[in-house]
Parts: structure tokens; C-alpha cells; sequence
């Protein structure tokens, strides 16, 4: 305490601390979260003003990405902490920028929201084109040594991708925004220019909607040249309901990455890559992420499998199965459990004791946590 100043409560919380964002002058975000149910709460808190009391500023379902308001940008201080920046407009009330991801079922619209937190109205300033490009809005360039930026003065770096053009880096300036270049990177492998990206969509038997993005070598054609060696890699994930398992969490737009830990390179060796098929773990109600993962595992395994056989690019004899740590778990057991799906697998960094976490994977919920 400074001065012999008393610590006074800032915000009791239902749920479990989760974090703070901190703001120059009057205004904080604290985040809440309850695993079991995924619900979240962001408030906003005057740490310097006992007068005002704590407002929820956003309630809903951490799996909900259809509904994600999008994380603050940040504004780096003369001292080198990052604090929220705040948005100086013509208008009445307190502004902040929301960058999100802006996933829809159509694919990830990246988006930035002028977010009014004293009355909770918001306002989409810029959002990514949807025709070629993947736009991503990712530091302000702005300055002010109280982090305090003028709309009409913004300045913020965004990376811009699309399927066969690795990702440019520009700076949109405002207020006209334009968008200034700052890279020309070259393609990092020519040799996989003209690979072939697909994201897909397909069902579970039990009607959970799926989705993965498939890769085929450059120059192939199913109907000349029959269906390929396949490598399926993916990594399951643990939901609570089945509208949120089956949200569309990527885009058609983005550049296709390779590097040591994913398996892309198998594409010059001829092979079809299904990356990131969702393996959706689903624990509804009282229900535990774990008390039907075998079968649920095995269930969206086999609805991967099916669609690229049916699609005449895997051929079924020649399918394999692989991920890291978690996938690796996953692996092991769809070779245990499922083998007549596929020839091999590759389970890389696993961790196969699940005794420690028997709800669901890596959060449990622990009365000393």
C-alpha cells in the first residue's frame, strides 16, 4: 500500500479468475470463466474510482465463436507494458478497439469493433475481404504515451494471404485507409504453388456437422490419376454442446504454412494431407467430455475416412492416421480401436496416462485449483 492507502475489493467474481486487462486512467477488464459450463464474463472495473461499481460488459459460452466480441488491442506504454488502448472519437463515452477472428459458417472474417464500454453499442470499422484474401488486423502502429489514439489518426499492421500468395505484411492508415506494403516476401516453396486446398464439410452418424481442410498435390487429378495415400492429422477437442462442435473455426482463403510439425510435405511425396479434421469430443449436460470418447473418436474417424474415399482422392486401404500430444493419444487409440480404418499411424510427443485428467483434456475441475 502507498501512503498507508488500505486494499479495497475491486470485483467479487462468481467463476473462477481468469484475467485483467488493464487500461490507462479509470478502466480495467476482468475476465471470469466456469470450465464445466464454459461460461464466460468480461466486466469492466474503475480500479481508480471507488464511486463506480462494476458492469458486465459480455455473458456467453467461451465455445460460442459465432459470438466472440474479440480480444482489446493493445497500446505499448513508454515503460514497455502493454495496456488497452483507447479510441478518441467525436462521440460521447469511452472507446476501445475489438480485433476477432469473426468466424462465421462460411469461414473466419477477421473484423475490428469500436467498442463503446460505457454503453456497451459497438461498430465495425474493418473487416477482412472475402473474395481472394485472408486479412488479419494484428498490432496498432499508433502512438501516444498515454495510449490514448485518435480514430481518425489510426494506424494498424495487418497481415494479408490468400491461397496461393504467402501472407504480405501492410499498414492501413487512416482516416482515408489506405493500405501501405511493407513486404514482398517470394513464395517460401515453389515447387507447391499450385497445391490444392478444399476446406470440407461432412456429418457425423450422429448428425454432428464436421469440417477439415484437404490438400491434394499440384497438377492431381482424381478421375486420371485414382485415389492417393492419404495421411489424416488432426487433434480432437472437447466440447459441451453440439451446435458449438460443429461452428466453422478457419478459412478458404488462408496460405497453406509448411513447416517441421505439420505434415504438408507429404504432398511432394504424391500423398493427399486431410489436416485438422474436427474430432469434437462432446460431454452435454451433466455429461463428462471422457464418458463417450472412444466412440465419439471413433465416429468422427470414420466420417473423415468415408467423405475422401467418397470424394475418389484416399484410397481405403492406404489411409493413415497421425497428430501431436493429444493427437498422439488420439492416434493410439483409433489403432487400437478402429484399425480397419487405417494402414499406420503416427503418434508423435503423446501423452497416453489420462488418469490425471479423467473429465475431459488438460483443465479439470479441482477444488484446490
Amino acid at each position: 500500500p502507498l501512503n498507508g492507502e488500505k486494499p479495497h475489493v475491486l470485483l467479487k467474481l462468481d467463476l473462477r479468475y481468469r484475467r485483467i486487462s488493464w487500461c490507462y486512467g479509470l478502466h480495467a477488464l476482468a475476465y471470469e470463466y466456469w470450465h464445466k459450463t464454459c461460461r464466460t464474463r468480461t466486466w469492466i472495473i474503475s480500479p481508480d474510482c471507488n464511486d463506480l461499481s462494476p458492469r458486465l460488459l459480455f455473458d456467453r459460452s467461451s465455445e460460442d465463436a459465432y459470438s466472440s466480441p474479440g480480444s482489446p488491442m493493445m497500446c505499448r506504454t513508454p515503460a514497455g507494458t502493454l495496456v488497452i488502448a483507447k479510441i478518441k472519437t467525436n462521440y460521447e463515452g469511452t472507446y476501445i478497439l475489438m480485433k476477432g477472428q469473426g468466424a462465421t459458417p462460411k469461414g473466419s472474417v477477421p473484423f475490428l469493433d469500436l467498442l463503446n464500454i460505457t454503453t456497451g453499442a459497438k461498430e465495425r470499422i474493418w473487416e477482412s475481404s472475402v473474395d481472394k484474401y485472408y486479412e488479419s488486423a494484428l498490432a496498432l502502429m499508433s502512438y501516444h504515451p498515454k495510449c490514448e489514439i485518435q480514430l481518425n489518426e489510426l494506424k494498424f499492421l495487418i497481415s494479408k494471404e490468400s491461397r496461393s500468395e504467402a501472407a504480405q505484411y501492410y499498414v492501413s492508415i487512416w482516416p482515408d485507409k489506405k493500405q501501405v506494403q511493407i513486404t514482398s516476401y517470394p513464395h517460401p516453396y515453389p515447387q507447391l504453388a499450385s497445391l490444392q486446398r478444399e476446406i470440407i464439410r461432412y456429418e457425423r452418424d450422429d448428425g454432428v456437422k464436421l469440417t477439415a481442410t484437404l490438400y491434394l498435390p499440384p497438377g492431381y487429378n482424381p478421375s486420371k490419376d485414382g485415389p492417393l495415400a492419404c495421411l489424416i492429422w488432426s487433434y480432437p477437442g472437447d466440447f459441451k454442446s453440439r451446435e458449438a462442435a460443429g461452428q466453422v473455426r478457419r478459412s478458404p482463403n488462408k496460405f497453406a504454412r509448411i513447416n517441421n510439425s505439420f505434415p504438408l510435405l507429404w504432398l511432394a511425396r504424391g500423398f493427399a494431407v486431410l489436416a485438422d479434421p474436427t474430432i469434437p469430443i462432446i460431454g452435454e449436460g451433466d455429461q463428462e467430455a471422457n464418458d463417450r470418447y472412444i466412440e465419439q473418436l471413433i465416429a468422427s474417424a470414420e466420417a473423415a475416412v468415408n467423405e475422401i474415399v467418397r470424394r475418389g482422392v484416399a484410397h481405403p486401404d492406404k489411409i493413415a492416421v497421425g497428430g501431436h500430444s493429444y493427437g498422439a493419444f488420439m492416434t493410439a487409440n483409433l489403432l487400437a480401436h478402429a484399425p480397419h480404418l487405417f494402414c499406420c499411424g503416427i503418434a508423435r510427443s503423446g501423452a497416453y496416462n489420462r488418469t490425471p485428467t479423467p473429465f475431459g483434456f488438460q483443465v479439470q475441475l479441482c477444488p484446490f485449483i
